[in-house]
């Protein structure tokens, strides 16, 4: 009955909070691999898409239909790269050595190359000279003519593995990058190497040019994004540094955008797009989507894959002016934040928006690249780790206006409003390790990071880390230093292999990491507030600890000491954790659903002793709320879950959990637990026990899968990526050792 009544209130709270979701990207879901994607293509006139992988076989779909049209078949090993050749002939690449040129119309192979050393890793298309080029295991970089079927060329610098090859848009140029740490560039006509770009620290995955060839795009298995100039080799400029490596890149011409798709990560999102004329990241969102990318010719859709079961993802863009929400017209704002929101534009990719103290715009205070709605700080230097919210210098009267992006472009402005604010006084300076209260399930990793906010004149900073119980956490790495103050020469910075290892005094036995310090050179010191540093520990045993900060000494320019308040966090190891018990009382009941929902959607404050924000991600939503339905009535004693009338699944044993929400339209998570490494699928059948949907999940590790980001994902649709009628259905957990089944309702 407990139970019943937690999903009843959950659909009721689903239904209502519903209504604040952010904007997201319309996607349709490809379904016909069984297995990873690791290629995609559009065609020239971008009504056909190419895709292919660990399964060998290639697929062609419409665009406009999102149907498989062709199946090709030949090669005997997976396929790791294809151009198309025209709109109706296909080139693939597969590491059986071959390369094979295919008549899409009748779906039969015409001609192939075969390498007689090495494997292939990588090819492109050059249609102004009818040309190939590939790159392979043995370090080669080959030419192919098209017309001739012949090879005419071929560059060998002995750098290790050849992982990926691209022409200039010109024709003109190739690029290539090796294992071995470098770039080079050829120049065609005169078959000689004109650049070797050093710098990166690890294997270049990825090579791309600009839309003009001027610049070389190049990313490696360290998660390090550089841009070089290819007239000034020795210049190099650092788009970004991730902490995981960066698996697919894609770049879209005409509006400068490029994509990036991540390895999964426990502290990032997957799928990054920048814009590289001001070089910011505007999107980022996880996706398993990641091993391949390819943007649509005519820049209105983007096509990316990776997952497990070989689900392929359109996203399609669209854009119209929105409407705005808050603040209203002539509103006038008595807080220290202001919150900017506007109608869902369906497929937007992303928004901009501006601020200014006049109509004209002609000055903007603020231009901000968004996905989602956003908060500003009035009236002082302000930073959150949330990229919705920015800062507004303070003033008595604002105007703004926002418009939707895509691929393709954007939108019109919408017409501009008004608002007035109140002064509000700064906030004093706060250093505290975040997230404030942590419970954590034995063996998880997870990250803990020291900010500073609101502090004044900083030029330098020094502290220890300590964390009281190492027998329960262990430190693991760190992830990220020194964010607070800015990138330029006058810092002293530590390089990439130096925060992979640790890089100042460890300390594991007594649980300290000492003498972390920073400084920056100059007369001013800096305003605002970021990151100090971020710590990935790991949860080795059942227990209670406090992270916490000693000998922490502030600098301002004067070389004076600058007073903050300082805080410390609290992490809880259980065995397993129960988020969901949000205020520790060992009953899941209606006083957690109300203190989710207390806190939906604001900043958690700094004091409080609870943690609402249940899966981790940083924000309380409503997968928290789900959270707490779904384990509605659930009683703990001494380790144990009792349900009102009988003992619940023992959670130390596979355990297929319910689904939420439930019932649901369209989409829905399943959640699950594993007592050790096994292989899973995960079925789902009709009322009538047809095969609706399956997910081959392959080896999976022992533990609970069970937040968003782990359990799986089903949008309601069938293996054809058709929507599947209202009713009941069975979803199953199938494993060598277990099967159990349980039932699922979809209302429309």
């Amino acid at each position: 009955m407990r139970k019943s009544v937690g999903i009843f209130l959950g659909i009721i709270f689903f239904s209502f909070l519903i209504k604040v979701s952010v904007a997201q990207f319309s996607h349709q879901l490809l379904f016909g691999h069984t297995n990873r994607v690791l290629a995609l293509a559009y065609s020239p006139d971008g009504r056909l898409v190419a895709s292919a992988g660990d399964d060998r076989k290639i697929r062609i779909w419409s665009v406009d239909q999102n149907l498989s049209m062709v199946v090709l078949s030949g090669h005997q090993s997976k396929v790791i790269d294809l151009v198309f050749y025209g709109n109706n002939q296909l080139i693939s690449a597969s590491e059986d050595k071959t390369i094979r040129i295919w008549d899409i119309d009748k779906g039969l192979e015409l001609d192939r190359f075969v390498l007689r050393s090495g494997r292939l890793t990588s090819i492109d298309f050059n249609p102004k000279s009818d040309s190939l080029v590939s790159g392979s295991s043995d370090g080669i970089v080959r030419l192919w003519n098209l017309k001739t079927k012949t090879l005419f060329a071929a560059f060998n610098q002995h750098q290790g593995i050849v992982w990926s090859v691209e022409f200039s848009p010109s024709g003109t140029h190739i690029v290539a990058g090796f294992e071995e740490k470098t770039v080079h560039l050829w120049e065609i006509e005169s078959k000689t190497l004109v650049s070797t770009f050093t710098g990166h620290r690890s294997r270049v995955w990825k090579v791309l040019f600009n839309f003009d060839g001027s610049q070389v795009i190049s990313a490696d298995w360290d998660g390090v994004v550089f841009l070089w100039d290819i007239y000034e080799p020795e210049s190099r400029n650092s788009l970004e540094t991730y902490d995981q490596p960066v698996l697919s890149m894609a770049y879209s011409n005409s509006n400068n955008m490029l994509a990036l798709g991540l390895a999964g990560s426990p502290t990032d999102e997957t799928l990054k797009l920048w814009n590289l004329s001001s070089r910011r990241e505007i999107k980022s969102f996880d996706s398993n989507s990641r091993y391949a990318i390819a943007f649509s010719p005519d820049e209105v859709s983007m096509v990316a894959a990776g997952a497990v079961d070989g689900t392929i993802s359109i996203w399609q863009s669209g854009f119209a002016k929105p409407k705005f929400l808050l603040p209203k017209e002539e509103a006038l704002i008595n807080t220290s934040e202001v919150d900017f929101s506007w109608e869902v534009v369906p497929g937007a990719a992303y928004y901009e928006l501006e601020v200014s103290t006049n109509p004209d715009f002609n000055q903007p205070l603020v231009e901000v690249s968004s996905t989602e709605q956003l908060t500003a700080q009035i009236g002082e230097n302000f930073f959150s780790k949330f990229s919705n919210q920015f800062v507004l210098p303070l003033a008595t009267t604002y105007w703004w206006h926002v418009r939707s992006g895509s691929f393709g472009g954007v939108s019109g402005w919408s017409q501009q409003k008004s608002f007035s604010t109140l002064y509000i006084p700064p906030p004093k300076c706060v250093v505290r390790v975040a997230p404030r209260n942590r419970r954590i399930d034995l063996n998880d990793e997870f990250l803990v990071s020291v900010w500073v906010e609101s502090v004044r004149d900083l030029v330098g900073f020094q502290f220890d880390l300590k964390w009281t119980n190492p027998n329960c956490i262990s430190f693991v790495t760190t992830t990220r230093f020194n964010e607070i103050l800015p990138h330029s020469s006058g810092i002293k910075r530590l390089p990439k292999e130096a925060i992979r290892d640790p890089f100042f005094q460890l300390d594991q036995k007594s649980g300290l990491y000492r003498n972390i310090v920073a400084t920056k050179e100059g007369e001013t010191g800096v305003d605002g507030s970021g990151i100090l540093l971020s710590v990935l520990f790991r949860a080795i045993a059942v227990g209670s600890c406090q992270v916490q900060l000693e000998n922490l000494i502030l600098l301002d320019s004067n070389q004076n000491e600058i007073e903050c308040e300082i805080y410390k966090a609290n992490v809880l190891v259980e065995n397993p954790a129960r988020p969901w018990d949000v205020n520790n009382d060992k009953v899941v009941n209606v006083f957690d659903l109300s203190l989710v929902a207390r806190y939906f959607g604001l900043p958690i404050p700094l004091d409080l002793e609870i943690n609402p924000d249940i899966n981790g991600d940083g924000v309380v939503n409503i997968f928290d709320f789900t959270f707490v339905a779904v384990h509605f009535g659930e009683v703990y004693e001494k380790n144990s879950l009792l349900a009102p009338s009988v003992v619940a699944e023992n959670l130390f044993q596979d355990t297929l959990f319910p689904n939420y929400p439930n019932p649901f339209n369209p989409d829905t998570w399943i959640p699950f637990q594993l007592s050790k490494s096994t292989d899973l699928t995960i079925q789902i059948h009709d009322f009538n026990g047809t095969l609706v949907r399956e997910f081959n999940l392959g080896v999976l590790m022992a533990g609970q899968y069970t937040s968003q980001r782990k359990a799986v994902y089903w949008n309601g649709r069938n293996n054809l990526g058709e929507k599947v009628p209202s009713g009941t259905y069975f979803y199953s957990m199938l494993t060598p050792d277990f099967q159990q089944a349980r039932k699922m309702i979809i209302v429309k």
